[in-house]
């Protein structure tokens, strides 16, 4: 993976570019739920809606983002508006923050605003990396930068909680504002020159577009199992992200900084998964591990339900640790092989099918989590959030694990070159 740093000026840049906004995008998933507790007493189900809000986006533009990147000439001015937007809309909410003028509704219109610009960013972000990354290096891309994100994940959760203990969630907005414009920086220094395809007709309709795009992820079998187990994971990883700090600061009494060393454990988990992600695909292969990786670290996400006092708080993050870890090299194997069995005039559209199908769920688990906990407990909701998850490999097993593996590779090759290319092309 270093060979790939050093011998590719654009990726590097791209990868410093692409870390500091993940850094922002996570620090603000953590940030905005916290940021109406503290400041607007908001509800167990409020704390729900905001991170039904800032998931929507998902849903509600996901598709039509596929067409835009595919439509695109530089699918990299994509990624930079998307900053910029992003920086705009949080430093509006600092500034209300700082004034004590905030209220409720800024805060979802922030987080559904600031989540479709992260639709666009994230899209085109995974249609790019093949353009500078040569399609043998893609695991070890891919690697690379899920390793920072992680770290990333890492970093945003500590800096965010040692900042709310120390400021308050008023200088929080502002802060992760100024993480856009230095990824705009980044990326804007890239010099690589990419080249339109041309194969989407100019005055092909965008429901045409987006229609083919679904149909193809749908009809590969490897896509479709893919699709169906994220789908099903994230929802659930919703009902316990949109409950988590609710449990952890009312009912167990620790402080946001608490809150923040959880995520960072998860995301200490996502950084060993990201950098051994390359040694498990090679030892079990790429389909092998996507199957094992989520059904035998799922069921860790007991653990975070366990903790009833602030001195078991450590199991939670442990269950959270070995949960984070099984998802990245899952993210990181399936990831490589949609991008290499999909077209790159379709992997917009690929992506975004994807993205509609897997972050689509979230919503829902967002509001599912907070209806719960608002007429049982956190706690409960915790236990059904961790049952989810451990079901979600479900589709995987039957699809992908009783295929050979020597074939399954080759096979899912052909079915997105043969019949389903000729519906749409899709990674």
């Amino acid at each position: 993976m270093a060979e790939i740093l050093k011998e590719n000026i654009d990726f590097r840049r791209f990868w410093l570019g692409d870390g500091a906004s993940q850094f922002a995008a996570q620090a603000t998933t953590f940030g905005m739920p916290l940021v109406a507790l503290e400041l607007l007493d908001a509800s167990t189900f409020e704390i729900g809606i905001v991170n039904s809000f800032a998931t929507s986006a998902f849903l509600l533009v996901g598709l039509p983002a596929g067409v835009l990147v595919d439509r695109a000439r530089q699918q990299r001015t994509v990624m930079v508006w998307a900053d910029v937007c992003r920086f705009a809309l949080l430093a509006v909410l600092g500034i209300g923050a700082l004034l004590e003028a905030l209220t409720l509704a800024q805060v979802y219109v922030t987080a559904l605003l600031v989540g479709t610009a992260t639709v666009l960013f994230d899209v085109a972000h995974q249609s790019y990396v093949p353009r500078i990354v040569p399609q043998e290096s893609l695991v070890q891309g891919n690697a690379r930068i899920a390793a920072t994100q992680s770290v990333a994940q890492v970093a945003a959760p500590t800096a965010g909680g040692l900042m709310l203990s120390l400021t308050g969630a008023k200088a929080l907005p502002v802060v992760l504002a100024a993480c856009f414009v230095l990824s705009t920086v980044f990326l804007l220094r890239i010099r690589v020159r990419e080249k339109s395809s041309g194969s989407v007709p100019p005055r092909a309709r965008m429901w045409q577009e987006m229609s083919d795009g679904l149909k193809y992820v749908l009809k590969t079998p490897v896509l479709r199992a893919i699709a169906l187990s994220t789908g099903w994971f994230n929802l659930f990883a919703l009902v316990i992200q949109s409950v988590i700090a609710v449990r952890l600061v009312r009912d167990l009494g620790l402080t946001a900084g608490y809150v923040g060393v959880y995520f960072a454990l998860g995301a200490c988990g996502s950084v060993a998964g990201a950098l051994s992600a390359q040694l498990w695909a090679a030892r079990l292969g790429e389909e092998r591990v996507i199957w094992m990786a989520s059904a035998f670290t799922a069921p860790f996400a007991f653990l975070i339900a366990v903790p009833n006092s602030p001195s078991t708080f450590v199991l939670a993050g442990l269950g959270y640790f070995t949960m984070a870890a099984g998802a990245t090299v899952f993210n990181v194997a399936q990831l490589s092989l949609r991008q290499r069995i999909c077209p790159p005039d379709l992997r917009g559209r690929m992506n975004a099918s994807i993205r509609f199908l897997v972050w689509g769920t979230m919503p829902f688990g967002g509001l599912l989590g907070g209806a719960i906990g608002s007429a049982w407990s956190a706690r409960t909701a915790l236990v059904l959030g961790a049952v989810g998850l451990s079901t979600a490999c479900l589709p995987l097993l039957l699809s992908l694990a009783r295929q050979p593996v020597a074939h399954g590779k080759h096979r899912a090759i052909h079915t997105a070159a043969g019949d389903e290319r000729a519906e749409s092309d899709c990674a």
